[in-house]
Parts: structure tokens; sequence; C-alpha cells
């Protein structure tokens, strides 16, 4: 089977005690328990998507690496996930860190509009909490995840660790297409200390609006920070969104549905790290202008795992990670901390995709821009990618140093 992009990205958190105290889940979750008689107003879309945007590119900026995937919803609805049964300074720095502290109402219901499908693409995230069988779990939490995020609690024996990863990776594998097998390792769980764990699975899949041919598909040079390499690259001339920037360029391709992936290419010699630390969403809409292009971009396809832990303390979330972090509206029988924060996402990138449905023909005619004056945009060094929604917001993001990776 071949895709054009196919993303899948799970996250696992797990909540340990404190030393002082389409596709479809294998799995059916608790019983929903009656939600609250009063209805909490959703954040608004455009303060969801400036506050998802905000951190995404903290997360670009900040997680290290030169070749780097990530889906900023993801983290971000998991962590709002569990900023729900926090209390205190600990929930006022979860806020802070995802950009949500100055938003008002619902984030969930704003995050949940964020992802949805269209009908030209697929996008489903899908969330689990799994709860040692012996937590006593506040009755609110259980309403809020119910009601926010669809979700119900799961018991699970974490007395027995390879029995309990066995079930949460089967849960993974189920909802990201078998893309990611083996996210949790029984290593992970600590069988004295492990009583929560809460995992959000993301699958993208969509075509190009105007797919490449793979007869136009050759090996070209590729700049590698270790030296040049041949990877193949696919070839187009088309109209697209294109701008050129201070010290870069940038081209916008639509897929079906109208998700986009922005590519981001600095010039000869220039820092792509600078170019994201000075990247503004907002003046970089400005400045893309439907026009014929000449396209050669790399196709790649990877596998990208981290841990947010560090990240998140360098963004300045610490008292989750911390022995005194405040999770009372999880549980008051116990006090807990995040242990871990495990982020997995799979990427391919090709010519065409796995769907049949028709590829629209907007923009392929000819313009009379002479072939001397036509933009061209060559990936040929490391680069730079958003993909973003029909309304705007960063989906996914990542960094390309060497395509083979």
């Amino acid at each position: 089977m071949k895709h054009l992009m196919l993303l899948a990205i799970p996250m696992v958190w797990i909540l340990v005690g404190c030393d002082d105290g389409e596709p479809q889940p294998p799995i059916e979750p608790a019983e929903p328990v009656e939600p609250p008689q009063a209805e909490v107003e959703p954040v608004s879309l455009d303060a969801a998507t400036a506050a998802t945007n905000a951190f995404a590119l903290d997360l670009l900026r900040t997680v290290e690496g030169d070749d780097l995937h990530l889906s900023p919803v993801s983290i971000a609805a998991a962590f709002s996930m569990v900023a729900y049964g926090a209390r205190g300074e600990t929930h006022a720095e979860m806020l802070r860190t995802l950009h949500l502290d100055e938003v008002p109402g619902n984030t969930a219901g704003g995050f949940a509009k964020l992802t949805r499908s269209s009908d030209g693409f697929k996008l489903s995230v899908i969330n689990a909490v799994w709860a040692a069988e012996d937590l006593q779990i506040e009755s609110d939490y259980e309403v809020n995840l119910q009601l926010n995020f669809g979700v119900g609690v799961i018991p699970l024996d974490f007395t027995d660790p390879e029995a309990a990863a066995e079930r949460i990776n089967s849960w993974v594998e189920q909802t990201t297409a078998e893309r990611i097998t083996d996210l949790v390792s029984p290593d992970s769980i600590d069988p004295d200390a492990t009583r929560l764990m809460l995992t959000s699975a993301v699958y993208f899949n969509a075509d190009w609006q105007q797919p490449f041919e793979k007869e136009s598909t050759f090996d070209r040079p590729f700049a590698t920070p270790g030296g040049a390499v041949d990877v193949p690259r696919m070839h187009q001339t088309a109209r697209f969104g294109y701008a050129k920037l201070d010290a870069a360029a940038a081209l916008r391709m639509p897929y079906e549905g109208d998700a986009t992936m922005v590519v981001l290419l600095p010039d000869e010699g220039e820092s792509l790290d600078a170019i994201i630390d000075q990247l503004d969403v907002s003046k970089l809409d400005a400045a893309l202008v439907d026009q014929q292009v000449r396209v050669g971009i790399p196709k790649f396809q990877t596998r990208f795992n981290t841990s947010l832990i560090e990240t998140m303390k360098s963004l300045g979330m610490t008292l989750p990670f911390a022995e005194g972090a405040d999770f009372g509206g999880i549980t008051t029988t116990e006090t807990l901390r995040v242990g871990t924060a495990v982020h997995e996402m799979y990427i391919r990138v090709d010519e065409k995709g796995t769907q049949a449905a028709a590829a629209t023909a907007l923009g392929m005619e000819a313009t009379s821009i002479p072939p001397m004056d036509m933009a061209e945009f060559i990936v040929d060094r490391p680069f730079a990618y958003l993909i973003r929604s029909a309304d705007g917001v960063i989906l996914f993001a990542g960094k390309v140093s060497d395509p083979r990776k």
C-alpha cells in the first residue's frame, strides 16, 4: 500500500504515586457517567488555533535534533486531558505552557474542533485512560473525560507490567492502523508505583490535490549535515502557494479536503533553526501567493519517538513532574505526578496515496509566465514542514535533515 501522507502519533502519560504517598480501540471504555447539568461554553476555534500554533512553534524550537516529527495538537490535547485533573499552581503552570491561560471556556471543546476529518482526508484522535484497579478516581474527573474527550476509565493491573504493556500496545496498534506496535515497554511500568496511564493516538491520511507522477521521481543529491547523499525526489510543475522570505522560501501544497503542507526551505548557507526561530505563521500566510512553481521535494518515511519531560520543563512546565504536583482533581486518596510522557510518530510522504478519490484539477492550466520567470522550489537541503488544517491549525510539524532516516 502506498500513502501520500500517513501519520500515526500515539502519546502515553504515566502517572505514578509520589514517595510521600476509523481505527477502533480493542478495549471498550468504562460506562459513561452522568454529565453535569450545566454545559460549559467551548473555547472558540480561533482561540484554540492560536494557542495550538503558538505551542507548536515552541515545540519545534525546543525539541532537540536535526530530524524530528511532532503532532502539537495531539500533545496539547493530551496535556489538556491531564490538566483537567490538576489543581492550584500545577494547573496554572500547565495552562501557561499550552498558551491557554488567557483562553476562556472549555479547552477540550476547542481541541475537538481542531481534529475534525473532512471529505478529503482522514484525521482521527482516540484517547484512553488506564487506571490501577484499586485507584479511587474523582467522579468529576470521570465526568470531564467523558464529556470533553469521549473516554472512560479502563481498569488495568499494573502489577503485571508485561500484560499491562501488551494490552495498551494492542490498543495503540489498532488505533494507528498497525503503524506503531510497541509504544509502551514493560520496563516503563513500575508495578509498585504506576497508578494511571493516559494514551492519545492520532491517525492522519490524505491525498494531494495534485499528485506527483511516479515516473517523475528520480534519485537526486540532498545535502545532509554529513555530506551529500542521493535520495528519491518527486517533481512536478503546477500552481502552488509560494513565497520568497528573508533568507528562505516557502511552498504550500494542498491535500484533498483542504489540509495543506507548508515546506520551509532556507537559502543556501542559511540556518534552518534560525528560520524557525523567526517564523511568524500569520506573516507567512500573508506572504504565500498562488503561482506556477517548478517543484522538487524528497520522498521520505520515518519514525520518531521522544520523551517530552525535559522539553516541557524547558518550556516552563515543571510542577506536574515533581513530587509536589497537585492532581487532586484526579484522586484525593493518593498523591500523583507525571512519571513518563512519551511521544511517537510515523510519517510517510510519497507521490499519490491509498485513496481512490479523484484529484482536483484546480490550477493545472498553464499560465502566460515564461519558463525562465517561473518560481523554482527544489528541496535539496534540510527543510521544515507544517501540516495544517483548513482552519489553519498546525496539526503536525517537523524538521528533516536526512530523508533516509
